[in-house]
Parts: C-alpha cells; sequence; structure tokens
C-alpha cells in the first residue's frame, strides 16, 4: 500500500513531454536567431535555419501532445 502511495505521488509531479517542449523550444530559438542574423546581415538564407526552425516546431508539438491529457469516455 505504501508503494502504491509513492507511485501515486511520483506520476503527479512528473509532466510527460516536458523534455520534448524544452528540446523543441531550444532548436526553435536557434533557428529564429540564424534566421535573423542571416536577414539582419544580408546573406542568402540557409537551409539549415529552417529545419531547426520545423524541427523544433514539430518537437515542441509532440511534447504537447504527450503531456495532453486524455478526455474520458462520455
Amino acid at each position: 500500500m505504501n508503494n502504491e502511495k509513492k507511485d501515486k505521488t511520483n506520476s503527479a509531479k512528473r509532466q510527460k513531454g516536458v523534455g520534448w517542449r524544452f528540446f523543441g523550444a531550444v532548436l526553435l530559438f536557434t533557428g529564429l536567431l540564424n534566421t535573423m542574423i542571416t536577414l539582419k546581415g544580408n546573406l542568402p538564407s540557409d537551409p539549415f535555419n529552417y529545419v531547426l526552425l520545423i524541427s523544433g516546431t514539430f518537437l515542441m508539438l509532440l511534447g504537447y501532445l504527450r503531456n495532453r491529457e486524455k478526455s474520458p469516455a462520455a
């Protein structure tokens, strides 16, 4: 019974998808900074910047979907 209580408290504190959202935010922020510096410097755009933006957005969306609560069946 004591183990069940520990499992419930640990699962309530821990949220799923936080790591994915954090890593996605880092990639998105890095891609935005690279893109802004490229535009400010009047340099040709690098496709890698867009890959960073797309992958960061995808990982943030994945983290959001993992954290979303499932609605009970009505």
